[in-house]
């Protein structure tokens, strides 16, 4: 196999990449959202599982992809949100959803360069310990700076 030529900073970049805090992404999600939607963490919006038997919202971190690109990272996310007042749900993850797609924004420290959606917004009607609930969910994909 040949040799190549790495820049003298690609062992530094590497290592911040691998090290980059995907719970201070979601962390700062989190914030951005609630603060874009008029929502308020720990009653309206949650981060990972919510409260059974509660209408909320909840951002759940499922996936993370380093790519090739030693400046970024990007991660998923799930929104999914339960309400027993199903117009009152769909108005709410519609705004969220259309407050999207966000760039170059700056939450404790960690530089979004995108927030979007990754798809459409799924509707559906559940039943939890026998009642009704409206379901919403949102995939949603940001992209974060880890290396300038």
């Amino acid at each position: 196999m040949g040799k190549f030529d790495l820049p003298a900073d690609y062992e530094q970049k590497m290592s911040n990449r691998a090290a980059f805090d995907a719970t201070a992404v979601e962390k700062a999600l989190l914030k951005l959202l609630a603060a874009i939607n008029e929502l308020t963490i720990g009653q309206d919006l949650f981060s990972g599982e919510p409260p059974l038997n509660t209408d909320n919202i909840a951002l759940v971190l499922t996936g993370d992809d380093p790519g090739s690109d030693l400046r970024i990272r990007q991660y998923e996310f799930e929104c999914s949100g339960s309400d027993r007042d199903s117009d009152r749900l769909v108005k709410r993850i519609s705004r969220l959803a259309g407050t999207l797609p966000l760039q170059g924004i700056t939450v404790d420290d960690i530089y979004l360069v995108s927030v979007y959606r990754n798809g459409s917004v799924h509707y559906n009607i559940r039943h939890i310990m026998e009642r009704e609930f409206a379901h919403a969910r949102l995939s949603i994909r940001v992209k974060a700076e880890v290396n300038q």
